[in-house]
């Protein structure tokens, strides 16, 4: 029995074992009594107890859903947590009526983005309505970005009083000390490996190779880029591809384009950004894009749009640039920039370290998630 406070994370495995782990492990370090609920292939070795509840799938299940959404309430009932966290859209939302239920006094909505924003017409209405009404079980509405933030205020999902930043964002932080410039010999390996030439240009996207990254604005601009310089560039991606089967038949005719290298779900980023010249992100939609701050924590300058979220990640004129959503000649022209100036890159690289360095390193940004929920525990109600 510790002395701290009990808390309960509600949220999908893969985002539990990504974001959570040193910050559950530090809150059980600091006294607090931690458990997580979480859906099938809850994460191995986790630094807290865990509660699998198998049926707590990601796709819509009314039967499924229904038997979540009761083991979820039994779980918090039995924990008497004085904080549940909770975050992704269907663990956040059983979570938050679990924790209602059981009379939870504080009950903190972590919003790591906005599915909405890219859904149909009818899917649109529908996610409203349950941001709104996951929105309002919370007793706190905690967002990774400031303009996430204000997306949801002016979409009346949640009053602009109740949303919560925590430092300057993110839910994660970045490590630099993990994330840094490579070591030239690394960055000409890991272009021999590739068979990347030492004067080639390179772009980089990380990422899913998902319709909402804005991957048809890249190709296009790509397209764009190499009809207008004479000089080799190259296109690099590392992530998976997902989406329905037309979209993955598109995807995989982009990927058999000439100068692109597609090298699947990379377990180590660092050598894909070792061997480029500029980090793309054409997202349609983000919470705070990880990616894009370890880029810059590598050095690279880089290209994003200005959706919700996404323009967060980068400061344009500073630490890249920030363009226009589904504009592909916009982010051609901005990267054509970076290409023909590479010591504009540089500087623009080097900032973007210190920046990142400054706001979002890891160590600080856990921290102050630490301190936020260990402040939420008991004695405050």
């Amino acid at each position: 029995m510790t002395d701290g406070p009990r808390i309960v994370f509600a949220t999908a495995s893969i985002t539990a074992s990504s974001f959570l782990r040193e910050e559950i492990a530090q809150l059980s370090a600091r006294g607090a009594d931690v458990t997580l609920i979480t859906g099938p292939s809850g994460p191995a070795d986790f630094p807290c107890e865990v509660e699998v509840i198998s049926s707590l799938g990601r796709d819509p299940s009314p039967l499924n859903d229904l038997r979540a959404l009761r083991a979820t309430i039994k779980v918090v009932r039995r924990r008497r947590p004085d904080v549940v966290h909770a975050s992704t859209p269907k663990a956040a939302l059983f979570g938050l009526i679990a924790a209602f239920v059981a009379r939870v006094p504080r009950r903190v909505y972590l919003v790591r983005g906005l599915r909405l924003e890219t859904a149909s017409l009818p899917a649109r209405l529908l996610l409203g309505l349950l941001e709104w009404l996951t929105c309002r079980l919370a007793t706190d509405v905690v967002v990774v970005s400031r303009s996430l933030g204000a997306a949801m205020a002016e979409r009346h999902l949640v009053a602009e009083r109740r949303v919560t930043m925590i430092g300057a964002g993110a839910s994660a932080g970045v490590d630099t000390s993990h994330f840094r410039p490579a070591e030239a010999s690394s960055r000409t390996s890991a272009r021999d490996a590739l068979g990347i030439g030492p004067d080639d240009v390179v772009l980089v996207f990380v990422g899913r190779l998902h319709r909402d990254k804005g991957l048809a604005t890249l190709i296009e601009a790509y397209g764009q880029l190499r009809a207008s310089h004479t000089q080799p560039i190259w296109l690099v991606t590392a992530g998976e591809v997902e989406g329905d089967a037309k979209w993955r038949s598109v995807v995989k005719q982009w990927l058999a384009e000439p100068g692109v290298i597609a090298l699947g779900q990379c377990d180590d980023v660092r050598p894909v950004y070792a061997v480029a010249d500029v980090a793309v992100l054409p997202s349609l939609r983000e919470g705070l894009p990880n990616v894009v701050l370890e880029a810059s924590a590598c050095g690279l300058p880089v290209v994003v749009t200005d959706s919700v979220g996404t323009r967060d990640a980068a400061v344009d004129g500073l630490t890249g640039r920030v363009v226009p959503t589904g504009d592909a000649s916009a982010l051609a022209a901005a990267l054509s920039e970076i290409i023909r100036r590479p010591d504009r890159g540089r500087e623009l690289g080097e900032a973007g370290r210190a920046w990142v360095h400054a706001n979002f390193e890891k160590e600080n940004v856990v921290r102050n998630h630490v301190d936020y929920l260990m402040s939420s525990g008991r004695g405050r109600h």
